[in-house]
């Protein structure tokens, strides 16, 4: 047997049922309505606004122009204006770093491809 909960009766609904006719109460002043009338408008105007665009040099902006980049300091060059000779490329094994050559090959002991050395 189904226990009742206490308060239910069969065919009445917990909620008070509300008639389709009922209406509200009519608003008691014109200015009551203007307001009304004004806060419903600023709703309906803010949500039909379209979002401002980022100002032309906003980092937010994607159309915004990359800024330059920094000159090259020179402070702790000791070169002064000569050309820096090349430096001559050296190729090791990963595997064996005692392995070095000055063309790019193979190691001659595992058969890796030698790679520039760091």
């Amino acid at each position: 047997m189904k226990r009742i909960a206490a308060g239910y009766r069969p065919g009445y609904s917990r909620r008070p049922k509300v008639s389709a006719t009922a209406q509200t109460k009519p608003l008691k002043s014109p200015a009551e309505r203007l307001r009304l009338s004004l806060l419903l408008l600023s709703t309906v105007a803010c949500a039909t606004l379209p979002p401002p665009k980022p100002a032309a040099l906003d980092p937010s902006n994607p159309d915004a122009p990359e800024a330059p980049l920094p000159a090259r300091s020179t402070a702790l060059d000791d070169r002064k204006g000569e050309a820096a000779p090349a430096p001559a490329a050296t190729y090791t094994c990963p595997m064996h770093p005692e392995v070095r050559e000055t063309a790019p090959g193979r190691c001659p002991k595992c058969g890796m491809a030698l790679e520039p050395a760091p």
